[in-house]
């Protein structure tokens, strides 16, 4: 299938297709992002609180019968090796705008989540300032 070829190309280690219904949406999640470990909260549309709450979330991925979760392999030298966790992190986005690309051009509707946040603007835009301003 040719599908199933170009999400290989891609660089995805392993995928399975599962009912949308069958994704676990837990309120942890969110309380994690509020704590804001990453330093993403309030700074991107693909984070909390942009996002809205868990339940809202949940319904924006209902609207979907099926999901495709994915996984990806970036080796690293030892359980230090920030080096290599930065370089998989990096490489993990560019496999999801490749995965991106590939959805953009065989499905006319889809939502694709991934890790952290929306990364392609350099500065927050004037209307996400001035929705989340404190």
């Amino acid at each position: 299938m040719l599908w199933e070829s170009a999400l290989k190309e891609t660089g995805i280690h392993e995928y399975g297709v599962i009912a949308a219904a069958e994704i676990p949406f837990e309120a942890e999640i969110q309380k994690i992002c509020e704590s804001n470990v990453c330093r993403l909260y309030g700074k991107t549309w693909a984070c909390p609180p942009a996002v809205g709450s868990v339940h809202a979330c949940r319904e924006r991925c209902l609207h979907y019968q099926k999901a495709l979760v994915f996984s990806a392999i970036y080796p690293l030298t030892d359980s230090f090796d920030y080096e290599g966790m930065l370089k998989g992190h990096d490489a993990f986005k560019d496999l999801c705008d490749r995965l991106y690309g590939l959805a953009k051009a065989q499905l006319h509707d889809f939502l694709l989540l991934s890790n952290e946040g929306y990364m392609f603007c350099d500065t927050i835009c004037s209307l996400f300032r001035s929705l989340f301003r404190k």
